[in-house]
């Protein structure tokens, strides 16, 4: 499993837990939730072990799960593959489940309390890191703190006017990765 390269067991994180899916196209399909399922700290899809893996950093989740994919996953495996990869992992600046971003002003907690954790593990395990939060994530801050904790050089599927990297779901397909820098 994916899981098993990282360099700390997961599954030894006290409040979460790991949901493996059986989705077809995949050898493997995972997430780390918390018990509540509030927050997911990751997800990750396998379909070639052996080639390298793209680490995307979101925004927030919204419903994606281990065991299902919805359209900015489905976008994130095109990319992935595009890019000569065989599997992807996904985190987020904010591991509150939502599709409403507007919620994550009100939660008194929208970043997740192992949310860290996770991410600064994703820089240990990482080959090539795209931030790809879009203009919400840009919006609602921590962008800079993620960046020096992740301590990586950063790439965009696609730059936005305003600076921010473009989430996935909205960049074309035959976009190319970048170096990207906040500062930029």
């Amino acid at each position: 499993m994916l899981i098993d390269e990282w360099a700390f067991d997961p599954q030894t994180v006290d409040g979460v837990f790991v949901e493996m899916g059986d989705i077809d196209g995949y050898t493997e399909a995972g997430a780390i939730l918390s018990d509540d399922e509030a927050y997911r700290y990751l997800l990750w899809r396998v379909w070639d072990p052996e080639k390298p893996t793209l680490t995307y950093i979101m925004c927030n989740p919204s419903d994606g799960r281990g065991t299902k994919n919805d359209r900015t996953l489905d976008r994130c495996e095109s990319f992935a593959r595009a890019n000569g990869c065989g599997s992807f992992v996904v985190g987020n600046l904010f591991a509150r489940r939502t599709p409403n971003h507007e919620e994550l002003r009100a939660d008194d907690d929208p970043i997740g309390p192992e949310n860290d954790r996770f991410l600064e593990s994703l820089s240990v395990e990482a080959e090539t890191v795209v931030a790809a939060w879009g203009r919400i994530g840009q919006k609602f801050g921590r962008v800079e703190e993620v960046v020096a904790m992740l301590d990586v050089d950063l790439y965009a599927i696609h730059v936005n006017t305003d600076g921010s990297p473009q989430h996935p779901l909205y960049a074309k397909h035959n976009n190319e990765l970048t170096r990207w820098h906040p500062d930029a």
